[in-house]
């Protein structure tokens, strides 16, 4: 049984909303923000994206742009990454925080990596006191949410310090990348795969602690399991890892009012939410309201997970019946996360 970990505050900055309420409100409106980008697939035929408008983001310290290996991508993260943190950030706070910060996995083909002094990169462009020695960051995907919940409780529990920051940023605007998912036949493009996905890009932060914040709206419990038939895996799927979780997740749980996934179109995470469901959800009391919010904003990557947190959240603060939430994560390669966001 683990602690609770309390959600203080929580921000994202999204396709579809500059914060997390309007991103939300957008969200339950049904708005979507793909456009045309300027990559193109294999067919020379724009690659449908969930961009960020550049009038989102904050102009970058003007050292940083002298960085000669900081590349456009990086700079772009750290963009990205700047508004919704320092929303989040307790008013007039001066000792250092520690920042976990989920990041892209890497595509097994290849994409792009952040460097090692990101964190401190971070804490120039915002100008905010992030605590170094106990930063990290966790290029897990999707579900590198669990990693960092894991290591925000065992920070706290020490008792050095009262809060713990948890966050994920990525943009899918690398264009190895968007050409190795192109190849898989993952992307969804005009004349595509019907089960395509539509890549974006955003951030998304929570203020952890383990004090009871004002809300009482808090993580009470989650896991992590690996899929061995993950996409990129030779092994059959078999879809147990994130029944396995939620199993774990669920123990002595009597309801949950909506399940928040990661489900971004492609037919594979539809069957793996599924297979979870009958295995781990048949016993709940029913309906259980799915939500999938990448309809909307877009696959967000590495911000996924403390985005679905962040819009359950806000959907908490207008409806009586938004928790228990069930967040659910998966990464391309394997990596899942299950966590329950309950007021206590």
């Amino acid at each position: 049984m683990k602690a609770p970990l309390y959600v203080h505050a929580c921000d994202m900055l999204t396709s579809i909303g500059i914060n997390r309420i309007a991103s939300a409100k957008a969200q339950v409106a049904g708005i979507s923000s793909f456009t045309a980008s300027t990559y193109l697939n294999a067919q020379h035929t724009p690659i449908l994206m969930g961009l960020v408008p550049d009038t989102a983001l904050p102009d970058a310290e003007p050292f940083l742009q002298l960085l000669a290996e900081l590349t456009a991508w990086e700079y772009h993260l750290l963009r990205l990454a700047h508004r919704p943190l320092k929303a989040i950030w307790p008013a007039g706070a001066t000792t250092p925080i520690p920042v976990l910060l989920v990041l892209p996995e890497l595509h097994p083909r290849g994409s792009n990596s952040v460097p090692a002094e990101f964190i401190s990169l971070l804490a120039q462009q915002t100008q905010l006191p992030i605590c170094p020695a106990q930063s990290q960051l966790l290029p897990l995907g999707r579900a590198g949410l669990g990693a960092a919940l894991d290591e925000a409780l065992h920070i706290l529990q020490q008792g050095q310090v009262p809060y713990v920051v948890v966050g994920g940023v990525d943009s899918y605007q690398q264009e190895r990348l968007l050409n190795n998912l192109d190849g898989d036949g993952r992307l969804a493009i005009p004349n595509g795969p019907s089960d395509g996905f539509t890549p974006a890009e955003g951030a998304a932060w929570l203020l952890l602690s383990a004090q009871p914040s004002e809300q009482g709206v808090a993580l009470t419990s989650w896991s992590l399991a690996d899929e061995e038939g993950h996409l990129y895996s030779s092994q059959p799927y078999k879809g147990e890892a994130l029944a396995k979780a939620a199993r774990q997740v669920l123990h002595g749980q009597q309801a949950v009012a909506r399940l928040y996934s990661t489900a971004n179109g492609e037919r594979y995470w539809a069957k793996e939410l599924g297979v979870m469901m009958t295995r781990a959800l048949s016993d709940m009391p029913q309906p259980i309201t799915h939500v999938h919010p990448a309809d909307c904003w877009g696959d967000m990557g590495a911000a996924s997970g403390p985005a679905l947190i962040a819009l359950a959240f806000s959907h908490c603060e207008q409806t009586s019946n938004a928790l228990p939430a069930l967040i659910s994560c998966s990464s391309d390669q394997g990596l899942r996360t299950l966590a329950l966001l309950n007021k206590i």
